[in-house]
């Protein structure tokens, strides 16, 4: 199994933010005289990645046309269906004229006390802490069959 690493996003960049309902156009050059059709969805992540230099825009697409689930060569940059997930880099990337969503209409992820709500740096943190807390209990469970199997013994 491969091990995954989770990078951290800015909340806000170039007048995009975290939430934010965008738009990204293709830089692929198309054969045919249809005009290309732009990519949306929300915006997942803002910042420097390891892939590449510069600002990048993480953005959960509506359809599955992407090229990833937020992570890229091993690192995290936050979590979505398969072929969701796409980065562009900021220029490329404009509020989306179709539904527009502001940041602060974010969906809360998971249940969680204010104390740590307040340090989570965005959806996709709450996604991985109750993603872990599952896997503990999980473990846990296993843990006590594994003992009462050994204790009927």
């Amino acid at each position: 199994m491969m091990s995954i690493s989770s990078a951290m996003s800015v909340t806000s960049l170039n007048g995009l933010n975290l939430g934010d309902r965008v738009a990204v156009k293709s830089t692929r050059k198309l054969i045919s005289l249809r005009r290309s059709k732009a990519k949306t969805g929300i915006v997942r992540f803002l910042g420097d990645t390891q892939f590449a230099v510069g600002q990048w825009v993480g953005i959960e697409l509506d359809e599955a046309c992407g090229h990833n689930d937020g992570s890229v060569d091993g690192m995290r940059y936050f979590q979505c269906r398969p072929s969701h997930g796409i980065f562009a880099p900021v220029h490329k990337v404009t509020h989306s004229a179709n539904n527009p969503r502001s940041h602060k209409d974010k969906e809360t992820v998971c249940p969680v006390d204010e104390g740590h709500l307040q340090n989570l740096k965005n959806a996709s943190d709450a996604e991985n802490l109750l993603q872990t807390q599952i896997r503990l209990l999980e473990a846990a469970a296993d843990l006590r069959n594994a003992e009462n199997r050994q204790l009927k013994v």
